[in-house]
């Protein structure tokens, strides 16, 4: 029987109100969000996947508040269970900002060019952005 075990996760979590307000006062592109990080430990029962528990990790802070758009969820070092929306190019913290790519590397997320989708198993919506294409 396999023990438990601790894994960190990073979530850059999108303000979804004030996103539309500063979206329809045209101060932000359409791909432009206002959002913040957090890191958290997670741990992960014997028969929990790190794919799992990422997309657990995501469902449930949009759900817990409506408010909260997941823009990106990763473990720092790993390609297992990354997410990363497709439609998110810049984050900004409300004075500065900074590409969600950058961003991301920044907390230690690993990405590698031209990697197929069915390698990282990543659904189809989040592969192009691993590959670098927008």
């Amino acid at each position: 029987m396999t023990e438990e075990r601790k894994i960190h996760v990073v979530v850059i979590i999108a303000d979804r109100q004030l996103t539309k307000f500063a979206q329809a006062a045209d101060v932000f592109e359409p791909w432009k969000v206002l959002g913040r990080s957090i890191s958290l430990t997670a741990t992960l029962k014997p028969d929990c996947t790190v794919e799992r528990a990422v997309g657990d990790v995501r469902r449930i802070l949009e759900s817990v508040d409506g408010n909260n758009h997941v823009v990106a969820a990763f473990v720092p070092g790993s390609l297992k269970g990354a997410y990363r929306d497709p439609s998110v190019r810049v984050v900004s913290n409300g004075k500065t900002w900074q590409t969600l790519d950058d961003m991301m590397k920044d907390f230690g997320w690993v990405a590698l060019p031209g990697v197929a989708a069915a390698a990282l198993k990543l659904d189809s919506r989040v592969a192009p952005v691993l590959q670098g294409r927008p």
